[in-house]
């Protein structure tokens, strides 16, 4: 990230108006970025050192600005009482971006935080800014879930349907012989009850030596 050249460069004496709590540099970038990104730039209410940038990729002509879901970024910022003698505070954990994977999120902050550490002493969210968009369409377009026809939550889902089969394999018990015998018409049944089988363990029917016993029993 190169370093910003000193435009919006202004004195650092505190304005006059005490409710916006800003210096003339600050409040002077301020309102070129509200310029700059219009109805992308959101102010945090009643906070006036905070705001939002949606930051869009740029086409370049190849199609793969179309296929994504999400083809920007949303960054909070908020400046610092001291800045832009310090840097400018970002996050990438906007709602806006609450499908990006978090790994993904870390990385994109990473090169706003390096940007901006380039560019401590001078007005840097537009810089900053930029050098984001100059990169966005290739980060985005590596961003997993993020191409049309791909549903986000479809992977969770996936591992959701996954586990609940092997949690079902784990706990049904194994299938016996008898249910061999659903399909078996009554004569077949019969059949094997004549021979002497037990339709689900292949052994002799229950009861098949009760005679037996009750004679043996009349002898005692």
């Amino acid at each position: 990230c190169a370093r910003a050249a000193r435009v919006l460069r202004g004195g650092k004496m505190a304005t006059s108006t005490a409710a916006d709590s800003l210096t003339e540099e600050q409040a002077e970038e301020l309102e070129v970025l509200a310029s700059i990104y219009e109805d992308k730039f959101l102010p945090t209410e009643g906070d006036p050192r905070s705001f939002q940038l949606k930051v869009d990729a740029q086409d370049d002509g190849t199609g793969a600005l179309e296929s994504l879901v999400q083809p920007y970024v949303v960054v909070a910022v908020s400046l610092p009482a001291d800045y832009p003698d310090v840097p400018a505070e970002f996050s990438v954990d906007t709602f806006a971006n609450q499908n990006f994977p978090a790994q993904w999120k870390e990385d994109l902050l990473q090169l706003l935080n390096d940007c901006a550490e380039v560019n401590i002493g001078a007005p840097m969210v537009f810089t900053v800014a930029s050098e984001l968009e100059a990169g966005l369409l290739e980060r985005l377009a590596a961003a997993p879930r993020n191409h049309k026809g791909h549903d986000p939550s479809a992977t969770a889902n996936d591992d959701d349907e996954s586990s609940d089969v092997e949690n079902r394999s784990s706990t049904q018990e194994p299938e016996t012989n008898a249910s061999s015998t659903k399909h078996m018409s009554k004569l077949q049944k019969r059949k094997m009850w004549d021979r002497g089988r037990d339709f689900a363990l292949g052994d002799k029917p229950r009861g098949y030596d009760w005679m037996d016993i009750v004679k043996h029993l009349s002898r005692m």
